[in-house]
C-alpha cells in the first residue's frame, strides 16, 4: 500500500516512504500515532483511532501542537486521554448501532 502511494508522499513535505515506514512501526510500538517533527519540524501530532465494534477502525482522533507542549509524561498524558475518550465514544457508537438494529 505505502509503495502503491509512493508518488502521494511527497505532497506532504518531508513525508518519504522510508519516513513513513518509520512512522509506522512507532505507531505499532506505541499503541498511538505520533508524527514527532517528522513532517513539519518543531510540530508534534499524536492520534488514535476510534474502533468499530468490530474493532476495525472507524475514525480518529487527534491532537497537533508544537514539539515543547507533547514532550516525555505530557505527551504520555495526552496519548492516554485520548485514548479513554476514543474507547468512550467506540463504545457509544456501539450501543447507538445496537439501538438502531432493535
Amino acid at each position: 500500500m505505502i509503495h502503491k502511494n509512493r508518488p502521494r508522499l511527497y505532497r506532504y513535505g518531508q513525508l518519504s516512504e522510508p519516513v513513513l515506514r518509520r512512522m509506522l512501526e512507532r505507531t505499532r510500538k506505541l499503541g498511538y500515532a505520533l508524527n514527532d517533527g517528522d513532517l513539519i519540524p518543531e510540530v508534534t501530532g499524536i492520534g488514535v483511532v476510534i474502533p468499530t465494534r468490530f474493532g476495525t477502525p472507524h475514525a480518529a482522533l487527534s491532537i497537533v501542537a508544537v514539539n515543547s507542549r507533547l514532550r516525555g509524561a505530557r505527551r504520555e498524558e495526552i496519548a492516554g486521554s485520548l485514548r479513554e475518550e476514543a474507547l468512550r465514544i467506540s463504545r457509544m457508537l456501539a450501543s447507538e448501532s445496537t439501538t438502531a438494529l432493535a
